[in-house]
């Protein structure tokens, strides 16, 4: 399975078709640029208030 970020309409690759937009997990803040793969938010934010999770890389505001 490749790594290559997929489109949230219809799942190809960015290369493979019309205007790219990431998929994204519900209730992420981050900016869709910041990822190649996106994993999903974690239970509960670990980190400094200006950093991104440590054990999801989402940013503070992601985690409710």
């Amino acid at each position: 399975m490749s790594d290559a970020p997929l489109c949230r309409h219809c799942s190809l690759p960015e290369e493979d078709h019309h205007e790219f937009e990431r998929e994204m997990p519900e209730g992420c803040v981050c900016s869709p640029g910041t990822w190649n793969r996106m994993i999903p938010i974690c239970a509960a934010y670990h980190g400094g208030p200006d950093r991104r999770c440590l054990e999801c890389q989402h940013d503070k505001g992601c985690h409710k």
